[in-house]
């Protein structure tokens, strides 16, 4: 019999010394889970539900074994599996089987979920964080092969069990659903009724769709499938937790992303199509090519770099912007690959990263707008390595942040085309910027300098706020 305390011998096997606990509410999983406040201070989640079939069993270390890749890359939010000494059912220590039931532990999420539907910023987080989530998802399920959450191609599970459902429906369920609703309630009856009636009328051109869409062959990846509003924790508007993984399985994101937006849009088609657009528009991330070369800003680039080198020969200026656009390109792979963990290493977060490049470009403004305050003297005849063409101008603290992100959601070889396809165009246009440049003539490059010293300026200022609120906010 469970109580209103978890078994403490379980949680003695998982390293706890519990100084108080609580029952809380859980999902469809059927698992009892209780809030527990370990003598360390930290908080931990112990569940407990009944011991399943082996293939249960076994499906279930693997969702774990994808949340520990999951929390280690994306900590904080990400609930931690822990690990018992001794008596594990599974092997690896992340289950604990004890008299016909089976425990497992893990770290505790602040937060809580939206009781209304999200703001835009609050849908930004959401969607920014999933993006990293199934980004994860690919990694493990391409290293699960022969597994339950192992990477493939094939028609979507989720659109096939609905397809299951509509045929049962156009088979006779639906008269055996009328005569359920016909003993309900009369206020109750009513309502369900007029959804019926919905459903009815499209019925057909449902049916016909979700038969196409079994015969496609989509690319299928571990992901949540239980996405609901309660399983999204917010904390100061930013995503804190993604909790409740007991539904795990391969399927396509977009199951997740409908299940999610529609509990937060659940009589509001409107409202949900736009959410649904705004996600989407955060998802076009797969399009590295032209997300790079916006990050990259060519355009803007043009009159800052050539204010920079206005005093040296045109053959001069040639070569120091290619070989500072290479310096960034290395750069920008070196951050692809070794960016996260140096970054994880030094204890160093993105937000002190858009401060400082704020900085940096705060000082370049001020001496476009004052040439007496130039960081690059007109008469200094040294070249300007590294610092501030290639590192901030070209290579940004926003294009280092864009290549981070896609690291984790794309293999080193499509980024790194990714980087080429963006850089190829950028560059060149850079090395033509002279004769641009040469057609504003002397006062109009000069205005034109200042203005974008001018808008360059507010974008540092904007690039400090952001790191300082991201500081906060953490």
């Amino acid at each position: 019999m469970l109580s209103d305390s978890p078994d403490l011998q379980i949680c003695g096997q998982f390293g706890l010394q519990p100084t108080a606990s609580a029952r809380v509410a859980a999902g469809f999983s059927e698992a009892i889970v209780w809030r527990v406040c370990d003598v360390s201070g930290a908080v931990f989640a112990v569940k407990c539900w009944r011991v399943p079939s082996v293939a249960v069993l076994q499906h279930r270390r693997e969702v774990r074994r994808w949340m520990q890749l999951a929390a280690q890359q994306c900590a904080g939010w990400i609930p931690m599996p822990c690990r018992a000494g001794r008596d594990s059912a599974d092997g690896t220590g992340l289950i604990v089987e004890r008299s016909q039931q089976a425990w497992q532990v893990e770290s505790w999420c602040r937060g809580v979920s939206l009781a209304t539907a999200p703001t835009a910023s609050e849908l930004q987080s959401a969607a920014v964080t999933l993006l990293r989530l199934y980004a994860s998802g690919r990694e493990f399920g391409a290293c699960c092969a022969n597994t339950s959450l192992a990477n493939t191609v094939a028609p979507s599970p989720a659109v096939q069990r609905r397809a299951g459902l509509v045929e049962e429906l156009c088979q006779g369920g639906w008269q055996q659903l009328q005569n359920v609703v016909s003993r309900w309630p009369e206020a109750e009856a009513t309502a369900a009724r007029r959804y019926l009636a919905v459903l009815q009328h499209w019925l057909p051109w449902l049916r016909q769709q979700l038969q196409n869409w079994c015969r496609n062959a989509v690319p299928l990846q571990p992901v949540l499938r239980d996405l609901r509003a309660e399983n999204l924790l917010f904390d100061a508007g930013e995503v804190s937790g993604v909790i409740d993984w007991d539904a795990a399985a391969v399927d396509h994101p977009c199951l997740d992303a409908a299940r999610l937006l529609r509990t937060w849009h659940l009589n509001h088609a409107g409202q949900m199509a736009a959410a649904a657009i705004a996600w989407a528009d955060h998802w076009q991330l797969s399009n590295e090519q032209r997300l790079l070369l916006i990050v990259l800003d060519p355009f803007g680039n043009v009159v800052l770099v050539n204010g920079l080198l206005r005093s040296r020969p045109a053959a001069e200026r040639r070569r120091i912007i290619l070989r500072e656009s290479l310096i960034a390109l290395g750069l920008l792979l070196l951050a692809a690959v070794l960016g996260r963990p140096v970054m994880n290493a030094l204890g160093l977060q993105t937000y002190s990263l858009g401060i400082a490049g704020g900085i940096v470009l705060f000082m370049i403004a001020m001496g476009m707008i004052f040439p007496a305050r130039r960081m690059m003297d007109e008469e200094d005849t040294e070249d300007p390595v590294i610092v501030p063409i290639a590192v901030p101008l070209i290579a940004g603290p926003g294009t280092v942040s864009l290549v981070l992100l896609l690291a984790q959601q794309q293999s080193i070889q499509q980024l790194f085309l990714a980087l080429v396809a963006a850089w190829v165009p950028a560059t060149v246009l850079l090395l033509v910027s002279p004769w641009i440049y040469s057609l504003l003539g002397s006062r109009g490059s000069r205005a034109i300098e200042r203005l974008t010293g001018m808008l360059l300026i507010l974008l540092s200022v904007q690039m400090v706020l952001d790191g300082v609120r991201q500081f906060v906010g953490r």
